[in-house]
């Protein structure tokens, strides 16, 4: 299904309900939607984590840094 459909396809389901149902769905879509987020927070944490480890790449990248304001 394209995602053109699937969109569609949601807001008529999301247009059929009312009142607390309604409300219970968008509980579970912000839920859905927060839990995404923080799952990328951490990997991306992790991932900078890493980064910051890495003493070799540190220095290489240090180095990078130290050349480009280097004048001939």
């Amino acid at each position: 299904m394209e995602e053109a459909a699937i969109k569609l396809e949601l807001f008529r389901i999301i247009d059929s309900y009312e009142d607390e149902l309604l409300q219970e769905m968008y509980n579970l879509i912000k839920e859905f939607q927060e839990k995404k987020e923080a799952e990328l927070n951490e990997v991306l944490e992790h991932g900078y984590k890493a980064m910051s480890e890495d003493l070799e790449r540190e220095e290489e990248a240090d180095e990078w840094i130290e050349g480009t304001f280097e004048t001939e």
